[in-house]
């Protein structure tokens, strides 16, 4: 017979489950990300004109766009 370390088979677990906390316990009222006015020119090229940005914690934010739109370049 093998024995496992820790409580022996006779002992009792009781569950309790997890308290969840409060949407508002803890949370900052700060944006995640906050851009104004943000412009990237290289040489004559304007490849990020005037951008403002502002997210939120806690929200999903997706950066969509063609390729060559500056979405690297504004996350740089």
């Amino acid at each position: 017979m093998t024995t496992f370390p820790g409580p022996d088979a006779s002992s009792s677990t009781t569950y309790q489950p997890l308290a969840q906390p409060s949407p508002a316990a803890g949370r900052s009222t700060t944006p995640a990300v906050v851009v104004q006015d943000l412009v990237r020119v290289f040489d004559k090229k304007v490849a990020v004109n005037h951008l403002n940005l502002r997210v939120e914690r806690g929200e999903f934010f997706g950066f969509l766009g063609p390729n060559g739109a500056g979405k690297s370049t504004t996350i740089k």
